[in-house]
Formats: structure tokens, C-alpha cells, sequence
């Protein structure tokens, strides 16, 4: 027996590993027992990047007709296709789930079209706005797959790359290149790893005025998201771990949990505690970038 879960997702890896023609034989099969939106970007977005656009017109108008009763899904599939923009399309997200989807399918067709640096914008968009949503979602890892893809085609500054120096800094404990490169970043982006990163190297340079400012407008920048918030009381030390950890809803956030207390107390100098916290916090079966980080904190 076929196994349609399997199949679905080699489809999709054949996308996200350029091998286009497996995800459209794939797709094909799959597209009367599969009813979703990524299989149907794959599929149409595979056909343009194969050059051959001219065939897919009945398969886009088939799909379009399947998601009409689904008017959110209906308008990524228009971002898919070019057809909307994420201007539009943005503001009617239910949550941020949502929102970044769409920042996926816009990026995605800028790929399709050859346009990496407006595309780097868009998918990292992706991964920022859901950085710390619950909700694991394929949109997320199929954006960081296709920012490595086209990390070779874009220029230095872009937002994409330096992002990744940033972090990259910050795990090598060179905190006055972190700030360096994330300051600059603050108007291009709304990334909570990099104001947490930020005020943590901000803190360990000693520049407490500078942190205690940059920190009171994180607080009222992620308002809306009472998880974030209770992190960044973490990271300004203003909260405990027994407080903040009660909240945590799943591996992902008790790992972030972990990590950002541990990241106080080893900057405060309370290094046996903040080793047990990065221990903790490599317990967790998830990946994210706090579980990296306390990786690198562990090794140093």
C-alpha cells in the first residue's frame, strides 16, 4: 500500500533539493489525495523553474478551484502564483502562524522569479515572525531551506547574511561584533533571537544603560506575545526561571526557558547554575536556536 504521508513529503524535499522534475511526477500523483496549498506551490513553482509555465495554466486554475471555501489559503495560493501581493495578503493572517505563511509564499515565488535579495527579505520574515511560534509548520523549514539555497546569489549587507554573522558572533563570544552588526539590523527586522541576542552582549560589554534602554522598547515592541515578553524579563534578569517556566506550552519553549536563565546567571557570574540551565536546556527534543546556543555555551 502507498504510503500518501511519505510520498507528500518526499515531494516536498525534491522541491527543497532543486530537483523539480521528482516533486511535479510526485505532485501529479499526489494532487488527488493531497489537498494543500504547499503542494500545490511546489508543483506549479517546480513547472516555472523547469521553464515550462506554458503547461501549468489548467493544474493552477484546478487548484484555485479547490480553495475558493478557503479564503486564506485561497490568497497564498495567489502569492504563489504572483498574483497577489504580501501587502495584501498580510493583514488578513489570523495569527502569526498565519502571517508568516504567507511571508514563505511570497519569498518563495521571488525564488521562482530569480529576485533573491527582494526573496532573502521576505523568507527570513518567515522565520522571525514565527521564531518562537508554537506551532511547528512546514512553510518554516521549507523558508530556511530555500535561504540556504540562495545564500550564494546574494551581496554582502543583505539582511539574510548579516543576521547569520550576527549569530554567529554572539555563539563565538565575540559580543562587540554581535552588537556591530545588530544594532544596524533593529529598523530592518522584528526578530526576537536577535533582541535577545543583543541585550545579552550588550550586558557582558558592560554597556548596562545602552541594554536597560534597547530592553524597555523590546518589552513594549512584543507586547502582543506574553511568552516573548516573559523571555525578555528572563534575559534582563527582572524574572525568575520559576516564574517564567509554568508558562511554557511545549519542549520548544521550556528549552528557550532554560536557556535565557542560563544566559543571566552565566553573565552575572553564576556559573554552576547557569551550567545546569544550559544542561536542561539540551535536554529538550526540539531545534532551535537557543538549543544551539547553549551547545556553544557548554563547549566554552
Amino acid at each position: 500500500m502507498t504510503d500518501i504521508r511519505e510520498l507528500y513529503q518526499n515531494c516536498l524535499i525534491a522541491f527543497i533539493d532543486q530537483r523539480y522534475e521528482d516533486c511535479v511526477e510526485l505532485g501529479l500523483f499526489l494532487k488527488d489525495h493531497v489537498y494543500n496549498v504547499d503542494l500545490y506551490h511546489v508543483i506549479l513553482n517546480s513547472l516555472d523553474r523547469l521553464g515550462k509555465s506554458g503547461s501549468k495554466a489548467p493544474l493552477a486554475a484546478e487548484f484555485k478551484t479547490i480553495l475558493q471555501q478557503l479564503p486564506y489559503e485561497y490568497s497564498l495560493l495567489l502569492l504563489s502564483e504572483g498574483e497577489a501581493q504580501i501587502a495584501s495578503v498580510a493583514p488578513e493572517a489570523a495569527d502569526e502562524v498565519q502571517y508568516s505563511r504567507a511571508h514563505y509564499y511570497a519569498g518563495s515565488r521571488l525564488v521562482t522569479l530569480g529576485k533573491y535579495p527582494e526573496a532573502a527579505r521576505l523568507l527570513e520574515a518567515c522565520l522571525m515572525n514565527a521564531a518562537n511560534a508554537q506551532a511547528q509548520f512546514v512553510e518554516r523549514q521549507m523558508a530556511r531551506a530555500e535561504l540556504e539555497t540562495i545564500e550564494p546569489h546574494l551581496k554582502e549587507g543583505s539582511v539574510s547574511l548579516d543576521l547569520r554573522k550576527c549569530t554567529n558572533a554572539f555563539r563565538n563570544q565575540d559580543y562587540s561584533q554581535c552588537a556591530k552588526l545588530g544594532v544596524p539590523m533593529l529598523g530592518k527586522v522584528v526578530s526576537p533571537d536577535l533582541a535577545h541576542m543583543l541585550l545579552i552582549s550588550l550586558h557582558r560589554l558592560g554597556m548596562m544603560e545602552n541594554r536597560d534602554e534597547l530592553g524597555a522598547t523590546f518589552v513594549k515592541l512584543f507586547s502582543f506575545d506574553p511568552w516573548n515578553v516573559a523571555l525578555l524579563k528572563l534575559t534582563l534578569g527582572q524574572s525568575t526561571l520559576d516564574e517564567v517556566l509554568p508558562s511554557a506550552q511545549n519542549e520548544e519553549q521550556g528549552c528557550q526557558a532554560y536557556y535565557y536563565a542560563g544566559a543571566w546567571l552565566s553573565t552575572t557570574g553564576q556559573i554552576s547554575k547557569a551550567s545546569a540551565c544550559f544542561e536542561k536546556c539540551l535536554t529538550f527534543k526540539t531545534e532551535c536556536l537557543e538549543r544551539e546556543l547553549a551547545e556553544a555555551e557548554v563547549r566554552s
